[in-house]
């Protein structure tokens, strides 16, 4: 029979474990924090972006200096309290036409914008959550999308859909020929074929195009993934 655990007379004291080291905690305060990058932006909006801004601070810059019938062509001349605007000259009781003048210029550079900013159409491009990619036959790879088209023109288009981005890639559409009414969203199913030995990476990068059959000038692309299988012997 074992015999009980003895017990102590006195009281035992349990020490707790030491703390952090101060010089540790001070050293994670200053850590180097890394550096964060921002992406340099490309394409048309970008280029539309800076070229009127470089406008506007070129008209805001420049027209001071211009004149028109020996007198500045745009000045605020409070002290005299007096306007140039262009060709008009405007006084403090004429404030309610220079403020409608004013208003008007507003507009008229929203409306110029809205038109030189509309696209006629839009592309969205979504991946099939089901399954990642498919093998329907050897040695081909198949990822299947749906694509959104949003056809923002004044009048119905048929759409016709291409796709890029792998050597042997081939496109099926569903119902690729309908009609899409101004302002309508289409839901087109299609499905990507690759071949097998074309895939250089699980991932690879595919473009879809979208063309109005009749228009050529309206367009628009859209990039996404196509996935394939990972080989673990090649790696």
């Amino acid at each position: 029979m074992s015999s009980p655990p003895p017990e102590f007379p006195f009281p035992v004291a349990v020490r707790a474990a030491p703390p952090p080291l101060a010089d540790d905690l001070e050293a994670s305060l200053y850590e180097k924090h890394q550096k964060i990058y921002p992406r340099e932006v490309h394409g048309w909006f970008a280029t539309m972006r800076v070229t009127g801004a470089v406008g506007l601070l070129g008209l805001f810059y420049g027209v001071c200096w211009l004149n028109w019938d020996e007198r500045q062509l745009l000045l605020f001349d409070l002290p005299a309290r007096r306007f140039n605007v262009f060709w008009w000259t405007f006084y403090p009781q004429d404030f309610l036409y220079l403020a409608l003048l004013l208003i008007l210029a507003a507009l008229l550079a929203v409306f110029t914008g809205s038109l030189a900013l509309r696209v006629p159409a839009e592309l969205d491009v979504i991946r099939d959550r089901n399954a990642l990619h498919r093998e329907p036959s050897a040695g081909l790879i198949r990822n299947v999308y749906t694509l959104k088209i949003v056809n923002m023109h004044d009048e119905p288009l048929r759409w016709r859909i291409s796709a890029s981005g792998i050597e042997g890639l081939r496109l099926e559409v569903e119902r690729g020929d309908r009609e899409v009414a101004p302002g309508e969203v289409a839901s087109v199913p299609v499905r990507l074929d690759a071949p097998r030995d074309a895939l250089r990476a699980a991932s690879t990068p595919v473009r879809f195009t979208i063309e109005a059959i009749g228009a050529d000038d309206i367009r628009a692309t859209e990039e996404t993934r196509f996935l394939g299988p990972v080989d673990r012997g090649d790696s």
